[in-house]
């Protein structure tokens, strides 16, 4: 290895080491929001020195594009298109870039709320909050999705979000029941079972939203939009249901007014996580027990008006936050003690609704 050559590699091995960054953090980060009013997918390219945001594209998807997700090869975006007919795009991501480029639109039998696909990509679950209702779409040809599905499930009241644990269970919130259903997924047909027990109850007026599953601890962590709770669950490794073990407030000591909930977020090792509350427009930060996974509050940080959408960095060292009503995406820098301070803001388009951080694969 010439000099020159060999500085400048163990200048990058330096610089990871201090910085705490692992061999995929100089991968290209991309950065997809979903501009609800505006039908747009705004892209950027996320700097991991300092947080920064650079402008990729703007791409024109649909009427009230919402929910988004990827294939786990990260080659495949899909957008959830809220406006009748209710409808998916599939677009490719560029393996250099990160641009869009548009593949297909499907149809789907149901207004969808909510997008994830199997661990293995080959199918992706529809949530229908409006209509109650779990529909999955096999993904064929080029990775699109398929229009005809291959279960339409009927769930609870208000069917908010589908989670996959590593073992081939799924789990299904019911926001409007105030249950979690347990299932087994037949990743073969492309089917959902219930499990034994297949309902976890939550407390009455709760309101399930979102899961996190955290692999490395078969954990699950669930915001409650109704009753501004974090509940933490322990997933039993043969049978694959939830036990709680705890519920904590993620509301501010001086809140007021109607609670309304939106999204969790939590660091690859597990240490922090993060909700955003609407009405008070609050971010709490939570420190993980290591030994008994429970989330104590440590933090409230006030952010962008109304933050629907929020998501971390593939190494967790910053948190973005999306303003419904501001209209404005934050990126915050995220402490070791889990203090949140302003890396950058910035105009995406009208009513954002959704973030979704991905690292491209290295080539």
């Amino acid at each position: 290895m010439q000099p020159t050559i060999r500085y400048l590699f163990t200048l990058k091995l330096l610089l990871g080491g201090l910085l705490g960054l692992n061999p995929a953090a100089f991968a290209t980060t991309l950065v997809y929001v979903s501009n609800t009013d505006d039908g747009q997918i705004a892209v950027y390219e996320l700097q991991k020195l300092d947080g920064k945001l650079r402008p990729i594209q703007k791409i024109n998807v649909g009427k009230s594009v919402m929910a988004l997700t990827t294939n786990p090869e990260r080659t495949r975006l899909y957008a959830s298109l809220r406006a009748e007919p209710f409808s998916i795009a599939t677009l490719n991501i560029d393996s250099k870039s990160g641009r869009l480029t548009p593949l297909a639109i499907t149809k789907l039998p149901a207004n969808t709320c909510h997008l994830a696909t199997d661990h293995e990509g080959h199918f992706i679950f529809a949530s229908s909050y409006s209509d109650s209702k779990v529909s999955i779409h096999k993904l064929g040809k080029n990775g699109v999705v398929e229009e005809t599905p291959s279960q339409l499930l009927n769930t609870g009241k208000n069917a908010h979000a589908v989670v996959m644990t590593a073992n081939k269970r799924a789990f299904v919130t019911n926001l409007g029941s105030d249950q979690v259903q347990q299932y087994i997924f037949d990743d073969k047909a492309g089917k959902l079972h219930p499990n034994t027990p297949s309902l976890m109850k939550t407390k009455t007026g709760a309101g399930p939203r979102h899961l996190a599953y955290v692999p490395q601890k078969e954990i699950m962590y669930l915001i409650n939009e109704l009753d501004g709770t974090l509940n933490t669950y322990t997933i039993d490794p043969k049978q694959g249901i939830l036990s709680e073990i705890q519920s904590v407030s993620f509301l501010p000591k001086k809140f007021s007014g109607k609670v309304w909930g939106s999204q969790l977020a939590v660091t690859p090792d597990a240490r922090l996580l993060f909700t955003a509350e609407r009405t008070s427009s609050m971010i709490t930060t939570f420190a993980i027990d290591p030994e008994t996974n429970h989330a104590k509050a440590l933090h409230h940080t006030p952010t962008e008006k109304q933050p629907r959408a929020i998501a971390l960095s593939p190494e967790g060292h910053f948190l973005l936050v999306a303003g419904q009503r501001s209209h404005q995406l934050s990126v915050y820098k995220i402490s070791a003690e889990g203090q949140l301070s302003p890396a950058g803001r910035y105009p995406v388009g009208h009513n954002p609704s959704w973030v979704e951080v991905i690292s491209l694969p290295k080539s």
